[in-house]
């Protein structure tokens, strides 16, 4: 195996392989999706602003990530490549803008990485608080590089499964806080529409808002991972479409009921919200609180598999997208020549070092802890999501202008967005 593993060249003879089906596009964009930023940060933005302002911006931010996701979709479906938007980038606009994305979006992912350890360290730590979050960091690195070691199809297979498992539990808490919230649930009557009423849903002004727009963008950022993952798709022409189809209003639909389930039953001021914003206790995870309060005593263990498993689900796709984009610009002469190496299963194992390295960034918890440096890398992947969003507008564009200078029908694009926001036809 392990010969195979290190067999390979950087000459484009060892390709990625298309191994991924429709179900595990599906999955990836959703489980890369909803992890931390869901589970343990969502909070946050209803503390900083009240649950009303934190309800609108994941609106408003949910329709930015609707644009950008169709518009990715009718690029990818055509030209279905690893690197997606910063091959787009080159192609359509300028090999400087392609770089820039690139290596823009490889930062992205990379500093996901250590913020996705973090979490996970300090959820294992409210189980047994013996090791340090850098030790617990180490243990959980190794079977998720292994796993990304042998097939692209192990990354999906196990992407799907991790998803299905936080997609039932995001359903749960839907179900169980809404039913809670009516005062369904016998000798613990919920708080109705208290949380809105008196001038509680929008607080702090513009400027507290505004800031819930970090929160935002770093909980929706990764949806755009079923792009990047066309490129090993096995029949990208018709699995893209229908996975994005199917994903976006789903994890819309996650998000912006989560956020109304949180702040019907959680008031801004509660200390709980504040804590979970520096993930400093994982009892103080909005949903497990809500569980909590609705007479479910134990459900702060089980939470805590959940949210473990989310945490693992997201690093697993973070090193798959560091890996893939950096593969993609080495390939294209925007990175080190050995990052574009590929075994002959399809892996590229130098791009995976690099993520690894970068991944030793969570020792930095052991200077300032690790709810500051779970902060700082949340506001510059966030930051980084939206400067590639706001570029995908102008690449879709000019794809358009190029369709349309070689006079060609878009009947003819595999899928063709139902809005054309950022273009016209």
């Amino acid at each position: 195996m392990w010969k195979r593993i290190f067999t390979g060249n950087a000459d484009g003879a060892y390709q990625t392989k298309r191994a991924m089906q429709s179900r595990h596009l599906m999955m990836i964009a959703i489980g890369g999706t909803i992890g931390t930023g869901i589970f343990l940060s969502a909070g946050a933005a209803v503390s900083l602003a009240g649950p009303g302002s934190a309800l609108l911006s994941y609106f408003v931010v949910g329709c930015f990530c609707y644009a950008v996701i169709m518009s990715l979709g009718e690029m990818a479906s055509y030209i279905p490549v690893s690197g997606t938007f910063a091959v787009f980038g080159a192609r359509f606009v300028s090999p400087a803008l392609g770089f820039t994305l690139g290596w823009n979006y490889w930062l992205q992912w990379s500093l996901s990485i250590p913020s996705e350890l973090t979490a996970a360290a300090v959820i294992l730590q409210y189980w047994d608080a013996r090791l340090q979050p850098w030790q617990w960091a180490l243990i959980i690195i190794a079977p998720i590089f292994v796993m990304q070691l042998i097939h692209v199809r192990v990354y999906g297979e196990s992407e799907y499964w991790f998803a299905m498992i936080k997609v039932i539990m995001v359903i749960m808490f839907i179900i169980v806080g809404l039913i809670y919230d009516w005062g369904g649930i016998h000798k613990h009557p919920g708080p109705g529409l208290a949380n809105f009423q008196d001038g509680q849903a929008f607080i702090g002004g513009f400027s507290a808002f505004a800031q819930t727009f970090v929160y935002a963008f770093f909980s929706y950022g990764g949806v755009e991972l079923v792009s990047l993952a066309a490129g090993e798709s096995a029949n990208p022409h018709k699995t893209v479409p229908s996975a994005i189809r199917a994903t976006f209003f789903r994890i819309v639909l996650f998000y912006l009921l989560t956020i109304l389930t949180i702040g019907l039953n959680i008031n801004w001021k509660d200390p709980t919200l504040l804590t979970s914003a520096d993930n400093s206790d994982v009892a103080a995870s909005p949903i497990t609180v809500v569980f909590m309060r609705a007479g479910f005593g134990a459900a702060s263990h089980v939470i805590n598999a959940v949210l473990l498993t989310a945490v693992l689900s997201a690093t697993n796709s973070c090193f798959y997208a560091s890996s893939r984009m950096l593969l993609s610009m080495a390939r294209s002469g925007h990175a080190p020549r050995v990052f574009g190496w590929v075994n002959s299963r399809g892996v590229p194992v130098p791009a995976l070092l690099m993520a690894l390295a970068v991944s030793f960034l969570t020792f930095l918890t052991t200077i300032w802890g690790e709810g500051i440096v779970f902060t700082w890398f949340l506001n510059l992947t966030g930051i980084s999501a939206l400067l590639v969003w706001g570029s995908v507008g102008g690449i879709s564009l000019r794809f358009r202008q190029a369709w349309r200078v070689q006079d060609r029908p878009l009947e003819d694009l595999p899928y063709r967005q139902p809005l054309t926001l950022f273009s016209r036809s």
